[in-house]
C-alpha cells in the first residue's frame, strides 16, 4: 500500500513538472536599444616581461560577433618596444543598404604596451553603424572618395571591422496590385526568403572603367544591392584604406525587385582596377546571404601576328615573291605601256634567279680570255 502511494506521488509530481514546463511562457528575443550603440574597453594585465617586440610580432587578435555585441580581443604576448595608441570608433551609416558617407558618433581611446588582454566591446543598437579599431585620425565624416580615418589596428585583417546594418523592421505585409492581378508578399526576418537567384553579369569580360550590368531574380518588393570585390588573393597593401575597411571596391544603388520577380542594376569597375577575375556579389539589403558570379577584367590588348612573312634574301639563292591580286591587275593593265615598264614590273613581281655577286666573276673570265688571245696573237707575229 505504501509502495502504491509512493508511485502515485511520483506520477503526480512528474505531471506537475511537465505541465509547468509546457505552460511556461517563451522569452522573446530582446531587441537592441535604439541608437548607435556604445563602446567599452576592458584591459587585463597578465604580468611578465622579457625582451620587447614590435607590434607586428607581439599582437594577436580574434573577434566574436553575436546579436548584441561585436568584440575584438587583443592579446599582447610580450612588452611592446613602443606604445600603440588606438581608438575604438563608431561611424553611423546612411542605412537601407547605403554605407557611405559615414558620420562619427563616438570614440574611446586606449593604449597597448604591457602584456595582457584587451577586449573592445561594441554594444549594438538599432542604428546602422560601422565598428572600427584604428590608429590615427578620426574625421567627423568619411567616404571612399573623400576623407578617411587612420589605418585599422590590424590592417590586414578585415574581420576586425564590422558593418552592422541595424534592426530590421517588424514583420509587415505589402500588397502590389495591378489591373489584372494582385500579389501579396509577407516580409519577415528570414533572409533565405529574399536571397536573389539566377545572378548574371554582362559583359563577362570587361576592362577597367567599364560598366557592368547585373541581373537576376528575387522576391517582388525586395531591395537588392550588388558589390564588386577585387580578385581573391589581392595583396591588401595594394588596396586603399577605404577598400580595406569596407571589404569591397564598388557598390550599386539598391534596386527593387519588380512584380514579375526580375531585377537589374549596374556597377562600375574602377579605372585603376587590377586585372584578374573579380567577384560580383548580390544580396538582399540588410541580409548577409550572398550569391556570387565572376567577371574577367583584362586590359583588352591583343597581339596581332603578321599576315605574311618575307624571308631574307641570301646571295646565291632564288627568291620568289607572290604578286597580290591588286599588283597583278595593275601589271596587266599597263602591259601596253612599253617593254621597259613591263620589264620593271616583272623585276618587281617575278622570280629573280642568281645574284649580283656573279657579275664580277663573269667579267674576270672574259678579261682573262681576251688577254690570252692577245698574248697568243703577239707571239705569232714575233715568230
Amino acid at each position: 500500500m505504501r509502495v502504491t502511494r509512493s508511485v502515485a506521488v511520483l506520477v503526480v509530481g512528474a505531471l506537475t513538472l511537465i505541465g509547468g514546463l509546457v505552460g511556461a511562457p517563451v522569452q522573446a528575443q530582446e531587441r537592441p536599444p535604439d541608437g548607435p550603440g556604445s563602446i567599452e574597453v576592458i584591459q587585463t594585465p597578465s604580468g611578465g616581461g622579457g625582451l620587447c617586440l614590435p607590434p607586428a610580432l607581439a599582437l594577436r587578435q580574434s573577434t566574436r560577433n553575436d546579436t548584441t555585441t561585436f568584440r575584438l580581443i587583443i592579446r599582447v604576448i610580450a612588452p611592446l618596444c613602443s606604445r600603440v595608441n588606438a581608438v575604438a570608433a563608431i561611424y553611423r551609416m546612411p542605412g537601407n543598404g547605403v554605407a557611405w558617407p559615414q558620420t562619427l558618433v563616438s570614440t574611446l581611446p586606449f593604449t597597448l604596451r604591457e602584456p595582457g588582454i584587451t577586449e573592445v566591446i561594441f554594444t549594438k543598437g538599432c542604428d546602422p553603424v560601422q565598428f572600427d579599431v584604428i590608429t590615427g585620425a578620426t574625421p567627423s565624416t568619411i567616404s571612399p572618395l573623400g576623407p578617411f580615418h587612420g589605418p585599422l589596428l590590424f590592417p590586414f585583417d578585415l574581420s576586425t571591422s564590422l558593418q552592422y546594418w541595424g534592426c530590421r523592421p517588424d514583420p509587415t505585409t505589402t500588397t502590389t496590385s495591378s489591373t489584372t492581378s494582385s500579389t501579396t508578399t509577407t516580409i519577415d526576418d528570414n533572409c533565405e526568403n529574399y536571397t536573389p537567384g539566377n545572378v548574371t553579369v554582362s559583359p563577362t569580360v570587361a576592362a577597367p572603367g567599364d560598366t557592368l550590368t547585373v541581373t537576376g531574380t528575387g522576391t517582388p518588393g525586395t531591395s537588392i544591392q550588388v558589390l564588386l570585390r577585387p580578385p581573391p588573393g589581392t595583396d591588401p597593401s595594394e588596396l586603399s584604406a577605404a577598400v580595406r575597411a569596407a571589404g569591397f571596391i564598388a557598390l550599386s544603388d539598391p534596386v527593387t525587385v519588380a512584380p514579375d520577380g526580375s531585377w537589374s542594376t549596374t556597377v562600375f569597375i574602377p579605372t585603376d582596377g587590377q586585372l584578374g577575375v573579380w567577384i560580383v556579389s548580390a544580396q538582399a539589403v540588410d541580409c548577409d546571404i550572398e550569391v556570387t558570379t565572376e567577371v574577367d577584367v583584362s586590359d583588352g590588348s591583343v597581339v596581332v601576328a603578321p599576315t605574311t612573312e618575307v624571308p631574307p634574301v641570301v646571295a646565291g639563292e632564288s627568291v620568289a615573291r607572290e604578286l597580290t591580286g591588286e599588283a597583278l591587275s595593275d601589271n596587266t593593265g599597263r602591259a601596253g605601256s612599253g617593254a621597259a615598264k613591263g620589264a620593271g614590273n616583272e623585276v618587281a613581281g617575278l622570280a629573280f634567279t642568281g645574284s649580283a655577286a656573279h657579275l664580277p666573276v663573269a667579267a674576270g673570265i672574259v678579261m682573262l680570255a681576251v688577254g690570252g688571245l692577245l698574248l697568243l696573237s703577239s707571239r705569232r707575229r714575233d715568230s
